[in-house]
């Protein structure tokens, strides 16, 4: 029986090994409106890697689902960050190592005061 498992478990690790390995370095994310709640379209995504200056790495824009993929080395080995940018703001949102999926949230822009609260001390 001991015999056995171990054959299982190494042939196991053979199996899902490349399965990990195609995974390491990919991102899957997305861009919600966080006004509206729905999905953000066509809202330009960056990959920065903060090691070095902040240097961008990759860039995209959000699908008909507001959904993106990064394929970068980096990824899983260091922290990064993800860039929404959207109407000429900047959103972000950290990738720590190990992490596979991101939200990005967005969020529109108000001329009427009463939509600002500010607390004071």
């Amino acid at each position: 029986m001991k015999r056995w498992l171990t054959r299982f478990t190494a042939l196991a690790g053979m199996v899902l090994a490349p399965l990990w390995a195609a995974e390491a370095g990919m991102i899957h994310g997305s861009v919600k409106n966080g006004t509206t709640g729905k999905p953000a379209v066509g809202v330009e995504v960056i990959l920065i890697q903060l090691q070095g200056g902040m240097q961008p790495v990759a860039n995209t824009k959000s699908d008909a689902k507001g959904e993106f993929t990064f394929d970068n080395p980096g990824l899983g080995a260091q922290p990064m960050l993800v860039r929404a940018v959207y109407r000429g703001v900047n959103f972000h949102q950290p990738v720590p190592p190990g992490s596979g999926n991101v939200q990005v949230n967005i969020f529109e822009s108000s001329t009427d005061e009463k939509t600002i609260n500010v607390p004071s001390r």
